[in-house]
């Protein structure tokens, strides 16, 4: 069966502003401030952001994997990035960036189709000509 692949990529500040949207969509409100690092523990895909306040502390807060999945899609909802319902979305590290991995199989029918394999390129071969497979003894 057939299935379609694809894969959206966020960069850091996409990141931050998802998590901090989402905290506050959860009622629990991010510190207010300024984000100023964003660690990602590419293994577990868990997120630490570290916000400097107003009056000059520091506070962190963490993300989890299935949070920070939430969150991006309800950013990619925000930004009229589609996204299919009826679709696996994985959170995933590609080449050291996150991305989601959104995988959509195939409602259609799949028909039995006999395959006939033969050697040689297009051009040796003419339309309509089958040749045994390699191996294959010629009929007697």
């Amino acid at each position: 069966m057939a299935s379609e692949y694809r894969v959206i990529f966020f960069e850091n500040i996409d990141l931050v502003a998802a998590a901090f949207d989402w905290k506050r969509t959860q009622g629990e409100p991010p510190p207010n401030g300024r984000a100023t690092k964003l660690t990602i523990d590419r293994d577990t895909l868990s997120f630490k952001i570290e916000v400097k306040k107003k009056d000059g502390d520091s506070a962190t807060f963490m993300m989890e994997d299935a949070q920070m999945t939430a969150a991006l899609i309800m950013l990619c909802r925000k930004r009229k990035i589609p996204l299919p319902m009826k679709s696996k979305k994985n959170l995933v590290n590609v080449g050291g960036q996150i991305a989601f991995m959104i995988s959509m199989p195939s409602d259609g029918i799949v028909a039995s189709v006999p395959i006939e394999y033969i050697t040689g390129t297009v051009a040796e071969i003419k339309k309509g000509e089958t040749r045994p497979a390699a191996g294959a003894q010629p009929p007697a």
